[in-house]
């Protein structure tokens, strides 16, 4: 019978937010993989199509290429990626640091991984490398990390917070510590939500929980796009958008009035300001909610709302132990 109530809350408190006055949505895009050597041309036809459209752009740039077959490295910089250099002078772009070589330095299981289970010297190394790079390189501050294959560890927490960087944008499942676990001091964790192909969704799944202040971090990659120079190897993903398409999602939510575009540097700072950022699985109830049930949970977006506020269809009561700081990865 209990679990029978709690639904009939999350039904009752869903039905209240029919009618409840909507919030903005904020929604935040990354480009991950831009290099010394990639591919110029297409990053410059995406970057076009934001600025068309005045939305923010997070290029998430890896500071060093290695040549194919050498040992050599290419460095980013304004010489060799003058639209990255360009987009940041208009202030079209935010630049965050793809971790440092984005080559695969440990495997767990089928996780690959430039950062997890790498010693803290060694992560200690890659990211001020890295970060020295492309603030020389490009005359800027880079306060975001995004760790190659959204995969780190507590140690890259660990380091990141010693450098002051800002936040970490990687995936939803973010390292697990146990309770009492001694708070890590570290950048504030703003997980991507979805990509391209399911960016519609995304959104409409939003629109449906907007009393939450929902934020939605939408991924894309230059290979993702038919334009892109290099064909798929064999068994690689086959390119499933194109520039015209990105052009219409673009003009679609940009028809929206209820969704919002920001940086993702802008939302970590609000969140790091005493707002809060949070995923459904984040949650203290979450756990409690029937595993049938969790599939209908909004899981490709982000509330700011705070764990212990109002979450409309899903929960209407508050944890009075809950810690209503910002989620840090």
């Amino acid at each position: 019978m209990a679990g029978r109530s709690s639904l009939a809350r999350f039904a009752l408190h869903g039905l209240l937010a029919t009618f409840s006055s909507p919030l903005k949505i904020r929604l935040c895009f990354r480009l991950d993989d831009p290099h010394a050597c990639s591919d110029h041309s297409l990053e410059t036809a995406i970057f076009a199509l934001f600025a068309k459209y005045d939305v923010p752009l997070c290029a998430a740039v890896i500071p060093f290429y290695r040549i194919a077959g050498s040992e050599s490295l290419v460095g980013a910089c304004r010489d060799n990626m003058p639209h990255v250099a360009e987009g940041l002078r208009a202030g079209r772009i935010e630049l965050a640091q793809h971790g440092c070589l984005h080559l695969r330095a440990t495997t767990s299981g089928e996780q690959r991984s430039e950062f997890a289970g790498v010693d803290e010297a060694m992560q200690t190394k890659r990211t001020i490398e890295g970060r020295r790079q492309l603030e020389a390189g490009f005359s800027t501050v880079v306060n975001g990390f995004v760790p190659p294959w959204n995969s780190y560890d507590e140690t890259t927490t660990r380091v990141l917070g010693k450098a002051r960087f800002r936040f970490i944008s990687a995936g939803i499942k973010a390292p697990k510590y146990p309770r009492n676990a001694k708070p890590i001091s570290g950048p504030i964790a703003v997980p991507l939500t979805c990509n391209l192909k399911s960016l519609e969704s995304a959104i409409e799944q939003a629109l449906r929980f907007r009393r939450a202040s929902p934020a939605v971090v939408c991924v894309l990659h230059p290979d993702e796009f038919e334009e892109f120079r290099d064909p798929p190897a064999l068994g690689e993903q086959l390119p499933f958008m194109n520039l015209q398409g990105l052009e219409r999602k673009l003009a679609w939510f940009r028809s929206i009035p209820e969704v919002s575009t920001c940086s993702i540097g802008d939302l970590a700072e609000e969140a790091l300001a005493g707002g809060s950022l949070m995923h459904v699985t984040d949650a203290w109830w979450y756990c409690r909610v029937p595993q049938r049930f969790r599939q209908r949970l909004p899981h490709s977006i982000l509330f700011r709302s705070g764990p212990s506020s109002l979450l409309p269809g899903v929960i209407g009561l508050s944890d009075p132990s809950s810690d209503a700081t910002p989620r840090r990865a």
